[in-house]
């Protein structure tokens, strides 16, 4: 009696059966596919409360007054920023971001199942694009659609370490690395998929663990940096704003191009 075939021996014949484009041309193919489906539907006024605080701090960021609330995100905004050079409105380039972070996981989805099993599970699990919640958050000024793309890239990337398509010690400085830049997006990362990386990592030699210390390090630094108004660390920012109602009211009014003209006014 036969053995029944492993996930890997699955993968191992799916490979070699398909040209070895197909992968990266489905998941740009997702990737268009996201972007197309959410761009009608970009949400003109902020959703909550925190996607003010997101949008003011495009303009000025300063985490001691919640903008955005601490750790700050500082990726987050900052790829905001880059958006709004193109889109010139705080709140268009904080949606385009959550657009582009909901394509990215899609893309990122598929790949990581077709690693794991078969191209036909990978495209099932692309189907994420339809889901109504991932739908809504991709086209608000939130972070979680950046989130999912940040966790699911970090997956692929142990799953790339685990089967060994990141080799020796320059795939490790290259997950590490990774990690710690995708971290600036949300500092959330660097405690949830830290357990992924040890066992995708186990078994490695000790100079390959002690190699991506350095990229790890210098890179999470990067995206958990202090901004200039913040360089007295918590202790300046739990003394400045010790609850969020003590952070300054916002009067938000739609303007002629449908985007929201937020003035801060005194708290009452």
């Amino acid at each position: 009696m036969g053995r029944w075939p492993s996930p890997a021996d699955r993968c191992g014949r799916a490979a070699r059966t398909l040209p070895p484009w197909r992968d990266p041309l489905l998941a740009l193919a997702f990737f268009l596919v996201t972007v197309q489906l959410r761009r009608p539907y970009k949400m003109l006024l902020p959703y909550a409360w925190d996607s003010i605080l997101y949008l003011r701090a495009v303009d000025h960021f300063n985490a001691t007054v919640h903008q955005p609330q601490p750790p700050g995100y500082l990726f987050y905004v900052s790829a905001a920023r880059l958006f709004n050079l193109a889109v010139g409105d705080p709140h268009r380039a904080l949606v385009w971001v959550s657009i582009v972070a909901s394509a990215a996981a899609v893309a990122a989805l598929y790949l990581l199942a077709r690693l794991l099993y078969d191209w036909v599970t990978g495209v099932v699990a692309a189907l994420l694009l339809t889901s109504v919640t991932f739908w809504f958050y991709g086209e608000i000024a939130y972070p979680y659609t950046a989130l999912a793309a940040c966790s699911t890239v970090l997956a692929l990337l142990a799953l790339g370490l685990r089967r060994g398509l990141l080799p020796g010690a320059p795939g490790v400085a290259l997950a590490t690395g990774a990690f710690g830049l995708l971290a600036g997006f949300r500092q959330d990362l660097l405690l949830f998929p830290a357990p992924l990386f040890v066992a995708a990592l186990w078994g490695r030699p000790p100079r390959q663990w002690l190699g991506g210390r350095r990229p790890g390090r210098s890179a999470s630094s990067a995206g958990c940096c202090r901004p200039p108004r913040c360089r007295r660390g918590w202790r300046s920012i739990t003394r400045r704003s010790p609850t969020r109602a003590a952070t300054p009211a916002v009067n938000c009014r739609p303007s002629r191009s449908a985007s929201p003209a937020c003035a801060p006014t005194r708290a009452r």
